[in-house]
């Protein structure tokens, strides 16, 4: 994939249509993806990996703070990990702290949530009718609507701060992101994402 990833382009075609989340990585045609995939390649190199360890052990600090807490040794593994990877997302691609384990019901945590929670119906739509009828229907995308607007928003109010902060500011994968250019053959490939661009290759993390 390393040597030979035109190969892999084109590999699906969302029937549904939704104005940001048909732009991630892994919906859009050849073109479009290979300047996507050079964009966000940078942003997973070692250095990148390893700068963001501190970030990382904050959260297994808070993990492990709130698994001592427990009084009757009892824990429940399915809740701690998933405010586990909600901090670690926030934290690592977004630069925002959530501290999911002390306020679970934080409007954030919660519309993670909701948003990882895709209806059944909507999925088997999506996968299955023609877009015209999917149209017709209103479904844009296999997400709930409310959670996909609620983050889309949140998202964007990111880039916005992100995109006034000076150069050396910490380097999260909306930051990296805002500051690659694209490269390739040609010269519309030489350019920066859109907003909308920025905030589907991060839907992909943050779902």
């Amino acid at each position: 994939m390393i040597t030979h990833f035109s190969r892999f382009a084109n590999r699906r075609i969302l029937n549904s249509y939704h104005p940001v989340w048909n732009r991630n990585l892994f919906s859009v045609d050849y073109d479009d993806w290979k300047v996507y995939r050079g964009m966000t390649t940078p942003a997973f190199s070692s250095g990148k990996l390893r700068a963001m360890n501190p970030l990382i052990r904050d959260c297994n600090r808070r993990l492990m703070a709130k698994i001592e807490s427990i009084e009757n040794g009892v824990i429940t593994p399915k809740e701690l990990f998933t405010n586990y990877s909600i901090d670690i997302t926030s934290a690592i691609f977004f630069a925002t702290e959530t501290d999911a384990h002390a306020d679970p019901q934080s409007p954030i945590v919660k519309q993670c949530l909701a948003l990882a929670d895709i209806p059944a119906f909507k999925s088997a739509a999506v996968g299955s009718l023609p877009r015209p009828i999917l149209k017709m229907m209103g479904i844009t995308s296999a997400f709930r609507e409310g959670p996909l607007a609620y983050t889309c928003e949140l998202l964007r109010s990111m880039v916005a701060r992100q995109r006034k902060l000076p150069i050396e500011a910490q380097n999260d994968f909306v930051r990296l992101l805002i500051q690659t250019e694209g490269s390739g053959d040609k010269a519309k490939d030489f350019r920066k994402l859109t907003d909308d661009e920025v905030i589907a290759q991060c839907l992909v993390y943050f779902r």
